[in-house]
């Protein structure tokens, strides 16, 4: 009896795999080619921003198609995408724009999804961005201000603390990270130092380092200066 349920059962599951497999193979072979343009809030081209493509439901250890930069017209096309559901994501974090593939950014910068049919192109994609906060500094020394090398920077997000990342500063002291529409938990600290703390959205991260006689500006480009300084532990 037991032998004639173990028989029917590898039946059963054999006659599953032949049958479902080769669907989705066929399903995730395909390929097809995004043509698109990305544009800022105000409809206006951007410049060399990375594409790259995401299959949704066809992500089987396949080839993904390499990502791609955006001409002086803000067009990009991405040849040998594989068919289905596909994510769009996109990175420029010098001019403010995160990478949309990082978790702790799509919460509030989706990626744009588009469905890839195998041997068609899919055309006029627009993919719209918004810019992040930029927050840009130095850390120094309290009594000295001199620049701290050996610091370790921790942003997490406040309604998620799973999504986060760390940072380290330049040779010279200096930081530059972008900060989503959100409230965020910032932490900084150094080896002998009591360790610097900010809880809050990102446009209340100058007035809080102001009142640690930080000095802060708001430059023309959207980049927030904070300088943080940290103080020596009391031995």
């Amino acid at each position: 009896m037991n032998s004639q349920c173990w028989r029917a059962g590898v039946t059963v599951f054999c006659f599953l795999v032949s049958c479902t497999v080769p669907v989705v193979a066929d399903a995730c072979s395909g390929r097809g080619m995004i043509e698109g343009q990305v544009v800022d809030s105000a409809y206006r081209p951007i410049v060399n921003v990375q594409v790259a493509t995401f299959p949704l439901e066809c992500a089987l250890g396949g080839i993904i198609a390499p990502p791609v930069r955006t001409d002086a017209q803000g067009r990009f096309v991405l040849a040998g995408a594989l068919s289905g559901p596909t994510a769009l994501y996109t990175s420029k974090p010098e001019n403010g724009y995160p990478d949309t593939s990082l978790a702790f950014y799509g919460v509030d910068f989706p990626p744009t999804t588009v469905v890839v049919r195998a041997g068609e192109a899919t055309s006029d994609v627009v993919i719209r961005l918004e810019k992040a906060e930029v927050v840009a500094g130095k850390i120094l020394d309290d009594q000295t201000s001199e620049p701290l090398l050996n610091v370790w920077i921790r942003i997490s997000r406040a309604d998620r603390e799973d999504l986060r990342f760390s940072i380290d500063p330049t040779f010279s002291g200096d930081f530059r990270f972008l900060l989503p529409p959100a409230k965020v938990r910032i932490e900084i600290s150094a080896r002998g130092y009591e360790p610097w703390f900010f809880t809050g959205l990102p446009y209340e991260l100058g007035a809080t380092a102001m009142d640690i006689g930080t000095p802060i500006a708001l430059k023309a480009f959207g980049t927030r200066q904070v300088n943080v300084r940290l103080r020596k532990l009391h031995e």
